[in-house]
């Protein structure tokens, strides 16, 4: 729960004798792929076991991938943004992967890295993390990608 005035997040279970809370956050269940700028009187220590996280301070921004992890003491006003993979798989030619991102890049989205998968007999796999500002906007990403010439799958990883 959000206080809308002052941006604490209130937390079930907090007591000032014990200002520590461990949960799972399973990030693929989120309505939207970002937390709002919020604060809590808890210290927030979080590994991420999958996915990518974007945490903002007013002091700047981290990016934690699969395998790491990170401590926000308490009163500390932050925001966090889930990082989202797609992979798209395409038969034939090379520069086709160019059309892939400048084809996101027509959204104004951050692409944060960019691996060939996979490479055999004409078809490609390539994989795409991107940071974006809704599931809608995702959804037309994806619509985008679908409709390129030589693309015959689109799907989602999880964040």
């Amino acid at each position: 729960e959000l206080n809308d005035s002052s941006k604490e997040e209130l937390l079930p279970g907090f007591s000032p004798d014990f200002p520590y809370i461990a949960t799972c956050a399973e990030l693929d269940k989120y309505l939207e792929p970002i937390v709002p700028w919020h604060w809590h009187r808890t210290v927030e220590l979080f590994y991420m076991k999958s996915g990518s996280l974007e945490y903002t301070t007013p002091k700047g921004k981290w990016t934690f991938p699969a395998g790491s992890g990170g401590f926000v003491n308490s009163n500390v006003l932050h925001s966090t943004s889930f990082q989202t993979s797609l992979r798209v798989s395409f038969n034939g030619e090379e520069f086709i992967s160019n059309k892939v991102i400048e084809t996101i890049n027509a959204f104004k989205v951050s692409i944060r890295s960019f691996a060939i998968l996979d490479k055999n007999r004409g078809a490609q796999d390539i994989s795409i993390t991107i940071s974006v500002p809704s599931n809608q906007e995702l959804d037309k990403i994806i619509q985008a990608l679908k409709r390129l010439k030589g693309v015959y799958n689109v799907t989602r990883s999880s964040r």
